[in-house]
């Protein structure tokens, strides 16, 4: 487990139907999406084994301020 070598593991995650449509917006089509998300563990999971989840369905605005809140809570602990 690669996690093992970080101190903290942040999951940068979107629900699968924006994901889907994020990679169609890159001109992905439906069977190289399947095989991409095939490839890679379940969103859940991921976050399942990381210490903090930033959500990225919304406005950038809201990732954002979830970084700042993260950062800010490291510095705080560091």
């Amino acid at each position: 487990q690669a996690e093992t070598s970080f101190d903290r593991i942040v999951c940068v995650a979107c629900s699968p139907e924006l994901q889907r449509e994020r990679l169609r917006e890159r001109g992905w089509n439906e069977g190289e999406i399947d095989s991409r998300l095939a490839a890679q563990m379940a969103v859940d999971e991921k976050m399942k084994r990381s210490d903090h989840v930033i959500w990225t369905d919304g406005a950038v605005e809201a990732h954002a301020a979830q970084w700042d809140a993260l950062l800010s809570s490291w510095d705080e602990v560091d």
